[in-house]
């Protein structure tokens, strides 16, 4: 377009020219009026050259000002339906829920056994009751008085066991009477772990106590 206006402006500026140059000869020759024709012609063709515009500038102009008149496009049509959603569309509501306040009971805990040394004390003691003549009350008089293994009743005496007992309150009658004196004896098969061994001696000497 620039180049097309420019060429414009020079053939109109070169017609002028000679139109000017023309009637000072004219003028300067004493010419007929006549005469002025020619450049008077060259005149309106330099005016035509240069305010008449060709079908292609009309088009050209027509066209600019279509763009310049044409509204502007509407963002929202080329959005995406999810970004159109996102905007428009509220947020649902959060539902709170009620948190519960009420403390959870704590399960008491069993109490531990005593330690002696860091061992638990069951498993110091021995089972007395696999001695003939003992049951759980001598046993747990026992227990109370330190005798708590095999060991520990091998080394006592008939007559030091009749005192703990007796301090106890455990009468000593009949069959305890009997079998007292062999508990010390009966405890050493046990803290051997000669069980077997054991369980021969009670049955003779159960058998030596009927036949007197």
């Amino acid at each position: 377009m620039a180049i097309d206006r420019n060429g414009r402006v020079l053939a109109a500026s070169i017609l002028f020219l000679l139109a000017i140059l023309l009637v000072t000869n004219y003028v300067v020759s004493g010419a007929e009026l006549l005469t002025y024709a020619l450049p008077l012609g060259l005149v309106l063709l330099g005016l035509l050259i240069l305010f008449i515009q060709t079908p292609k500038r009309r088009s050209a102009a027509k066209a600019s000002e279509d763009s310049a008149s044409a509204p502007a496009p509407n963002l929202r049509e080329y959005l995406p339906p999810d970004s159109v959603i996102s905007e428009e569309a509220p947020a649902a509501p959060v539902l709170e829920l009620p948190i519960a306040t009420d403390e959870i009971p704590e399960t008491p805990k069993p109490e531990a056994e005593p330690e002696i040394e860091g061992v638990p004390y069951a498993l110091l003691r021995d089972d007395l009751v696999v001695i003939d003549g003992i049951g759980p009350k001598i046993a747990g008089a026992l227990y109370e008085a330190g005798i708590t293994t095999y060991g520990k009743l091998a080394d006592e005496t008939p007559e030091s066991l009749q005192a703990v007992l007796s301090a106890a309150g455990v009468r000593v009658v009949g069959r305890v009477e009997a079998s007292l004196p062999t508990w010390p004896y009966q405890a050493r098969f046990a803290a051997q772990g000669d069980f077997p061994g054991l369980m021969r001696y009670i049955a003779e000497h159960k058998r030596s106590s009927s036949e007197d």
